[in-house]
């Protein structure tokens, strides 16, 4: 064989080479632009109930206009992919079907159920390995106990929040992934705001810097008594509740996060009594007026100090309770 023979035969497998080497750059690197998680809606307590309760199926028809309309998760468009969790051994759920169906249809697209409760790795090495979702964001409906290991295996480096809580249905978090590496960007956890009981997040009202404040009043007529002689009933409830405090150095993750409906501070739910014994909360309450309030500080370290960067208060009576 001839030298110039030689140099071409080794040019050839050198670029063979490389071109191997970015074939498998690429499809390691493959991520969508951004990945959308959310907790299949709510279920029954009843744990051999596989669908979502009436409550659940109201959400997952909210949820349907919300990912078609909601400016927060149209960054890229709307889902190219919708993914849901399927049944395991273990767990016969098919909650997380139920709660995109109504997406899934609107869209017309079909529900990508390939993995079941569990599989969080396996897919996020599928979404890995694909190039299809390039500069495209994916939807996925998982089991409250799989996302936040779904996070840690898409690339989280660290994920603040431990576990998903029970009661929490109406979240969705925003991984944002570099077009280059597939490395995560930026992350995002905001309130879904659909229905009466989900939480509020926002930053400082512009007219009033420093301050937000909302009201909500649920009203619900109780009818079909059992008993003739228990009158129908009805159920009313208004909440007030005023947030004060500098949140011009604080992130989506660190604004509190205020759920009606109950008392719920971030992503922990609580109760007045648990609150009582909290060096956080201020209670005041007067039974014989049927009345209280309540005032929870939001602490953090400032030069190492700790200081109240921001407090909720509400206030209740027998008309707003």
């Amino acid at each position: 064989m001839s030298r110039c023979q030689t140099w071409i035969k080794l040019v050839w497998l050198i670029t063979l080479c490389m071109g191997w080497l970015l074939e498998f750059a690429i499809t390691a690197q493959a991520m969508p632009a951004q990945v959308m998680i959310i907790r299949h809606a709510e279920k029954f307590e009843d744990r051999h109930k596989i669908h979502l309760n009436p409550r659940g199926h109201t959400r997952a028809k909210a949820l349907a206009q919300f990912f078609q309309t909601d400016p927060r998760v149209l960054e890229h468009g709307v889902a190219a992919a919708i993914i849901a969790q399927r049944p395991s051994q273990q767990k016969r759920s098919v909650r997380c079907e139920d709660t995109i169906e109504p997406l899934a249809k609107a869209l017309g697209q079909t529900v990508i159920n390939r993995f079941a409760y569990g599989q969080v790795t396996e897919l996020a090495e599928w979404l890995r390995s694909s190039r299809e979702w390039d500069s495209k964001s994916v939807l996925i409906c998982a089991a409250h106990m799989d996302i936040v290991p779904l996070a840690k295996a898409l690339g989280m480096p660290h994920v603040r929040q431990l576990v998903w809580p029970h009661e929490t249905y109406d979240r969705v978090w925003l991984i944002d992934f570099s077009p280059t590496d597939g490395q995560v960007t930026s992350f995002r956890d905001i309130p879904q705001c659909l229905i009466f009981g989900d939480s509020f997040q926002a930053a400082s009202d512009s007219e009033k810097p420093g301050t937000f404040s909302f009201s909500q009043t649920y009203r619900e007529t109780l009818v079909g008594a059992v008993k003739a002689s228990v009158p129908a009933t009805i159920w009313k409830c208004r909440i007030v509740a005023e947030v004060r405090g500098d949140f011009s150095r604080f992130d989506d993750n660190t604004i509190p996060v205020l759920r009606l409906g109950g008392f719920t501070f971030g992503y922990y739910a609580t109760t007045l009594g648990k609150l009582r014994q909290s060096k956080d909360a201020v209670i005041k309450t007067d039974a014989r007026r049927g009345s209280g309030s309540l005032r929870y500080n939001y602490n953090a370290s400032v030069d190492g100090v700790q200081e109240t960067y921001a407090w909720v208060s509400f206030f209740w009576d027998k008309e707003r309770l």
